[in-house]
């Protein structure tokens, strides 16, 4: 067992990710899975299980998040240390620290195998925003380093999460999303949507940048539940066209019926299907703790542009 702690929590997952992997390759682990703590009922079964299944080849490893929040969880493993500490596939993470006089610090200090991420000093941020920046192949001069950090400070999740978007819109775009020169109102995420659904993945990248940033709202399960609900009912459309059955009987607002026939034919039955259940999969993974949803959300869009 190995832990990755501190108030770097993107640092300190990043490793812990890392080591996942190349533990796999190393002990040839068929998969990686990520849990959080506050999911496993049974902490005990779990650990059990674990050891059990250890002694098939066919063997996972598993990442365990936010293990602090599980009281049951950290007595469990306070208690029966000994026990435990060979398991070698279970890699846990968390953001913030353990106590330093509790009884698991000590134990997991004098076994060295804490790994602990502090916050990074902002003198250290602009090297590191350099190298982030190559990685995805951006070229930033100090100016906009500099306005990162004004920004985020030394949150490194906002800063990644601003360097992705970035390869989505002009520099001049991004810098207004920077100095807030923007303003919103409300019908432009309805605007926005229209774009999505048009496929014009692009422009809505840009415009949805824009408003999240100004807007500094939780849209998350908006998003989803408008996405979710245009797909389905563009989908029974398409159905009413193909088996000759009346639209009507599907009881849509007017207006709305109206703009989904209008881009109802762009869209493959196969397209709303994959589409749905990636809008599945980031909404579970954000409920989990796995994922931040813009970073993901934008993550598919870009694929679809």
């Amino acid at each position: 067992m190995v832990f990755f702690l501190g108030d770097d929590d993107f640092e300190s997952l990043l490793q812990a990710r890392k080591y996942a992997k190349n533990l796999q390759k190393k002990i040839n682990a068929r998969d990686i899975q990520t849990l959080v703590a506050s999911d496993i009922e049974n902490v005990k079964k779990f650990f059990l299980d674990i050891i059990e299944d250890n002694f098939f080849e066919d063997k996972y490893i598993f990442i365990i998040k936010y293990f602090l929040e599980n009281n049951e969880f950290l007595d469990y493993v306070t208690i029966n240390w000994e026990k435990i500490k060979n398991i070698e596939n279970l890699i846990l993470f968390d953001r913030g620290y353990l106590d330093k006089k509790s009884k698991l610090f000590k134990i997991l200090n004098q076994e060295k195998v804490l790994n602990i991420f502090d916050t990074t000093k902002i003198t250290e941020l602009k090297e590191w925003i350099k190298e982030i920046s190559k990685q995805l192949d951006l070229d930033l001069d100090e100016q906009y380093i500099n306005l990162l950090i004004t920004r985020w400070s030394n949150n490194k999740w906002g800063i990644y999460t601003e360097l992705k978007k970035f390869k989505l819109i002009s520099r001049n775009e991004w810098n207004d999303l920077l100095t807030q020169n923007y303003t919103t109102k409300e019908e432009d995420l309805w605007n926005m949507m229209d774009l999505f659904l048009k496929k014009n993945f692009k422009k809505y990248a840009s415009e949805y940048i824009r408003y999240i940033h100004i807007k500094k709202e939780n849209i998350d399960q908006l998003i989803i539940s408008i996405l979710n609900k245009s797909m389905r009912n563009i989908a029974l459309i398409k159905y009413c066209k193909m088996f000759n059955e009346n639209i009507e009987k599907l009881r849509l607002n007017p207006y709305v019926l109206s703009k989904l026939l209008k881009v109802e034919a762009l869209w493959s039955i196969q397209e709303i299907q994959n589409l749905i259940y990636r809008l599945i999969i980031i909404d579970n993974d954000v409920k989990s703790g796995i994922g931040h949803f813009n970073s993901q959300f934008l993550s598919l869009v870009y694929e679809l542009v």
